[in-house]
């Protein structure tokens, strides 16, 4: 079925959220986003390449610096902020994925609380997660070692968000 376009209301996004600011993509390739329910044409999205990915991947290096020295109340303080910001948004998040995916409102309201528990769940597994531990003589510390990517991407809104978040890893 070939997708109906309306001109006037298409939106094209050409920007990535990389380094704390939105920046133009160097990656040229468009992606049309078409509404599942009618087969019409709601966005465009510039799709990044590689040279986009070096960026982004160079300033997760950068915020990793920094961001390892915060302390556990600081990053559980992080992850609270960022439940209590999206879950301020769980019916316009409803509403962008019944957009852009189609389907049932309860199927994907589900959806969208289950994205926005995630970071509740971060929040009391890292509360919960004790960084030294000793047992006789021997102590361990867990210390962050790099720093992990949460994508958020809606493309029919304004903005593709890039939240990152360093947490210790217990394997090490």
């Amino acid at each position: 079925m070939p997708a109906i376009m309306d001109k006037a209301t298409i939106q094209t996004l050409t920007t990535h959220y990389i380094d704390g600011a939105f920046v133009e993509s160097h990656g040229r390739q468009v992606m049309d986003i078409i509404k599942p329910t009618n087969g019409q044409v709601i966005a465009r999205v510039t799709l990044g390449d590689e040279e986009d990915t070096r960026r982004a991947i160079a300033a997760a290096k950068r915020a990793f610096a920094g961001f390892s020295r915060t302390t556990k109340e600081e990053r559980l303080r992080y992850l609270r902020q960022l439940h209590e910001a999206v879950a301020a948004r769980v019916d316009e998040l409803t509403a962008m994925m019944i957009e852009e995916y189609g389907g049932v409102a309860r199927f994907a309201r589900l959806i969208v609380e289950s994205g926005v528990n995630a970071f509740a769940a971060a929040e009391k597994g890292l509360q919960e997660l004790p960084l030294k531990q000793s047992w006789g003589k021997t102590t361990v510390t867990l210390e962050p070692v790099g720093v992990a990517g949460l994508i958020l991407m809606c493309s029919s809104c304004e903005r593709v968000s890039l939240i990152s978040v360093s947490l210790p890893n217990p394997r090490d």
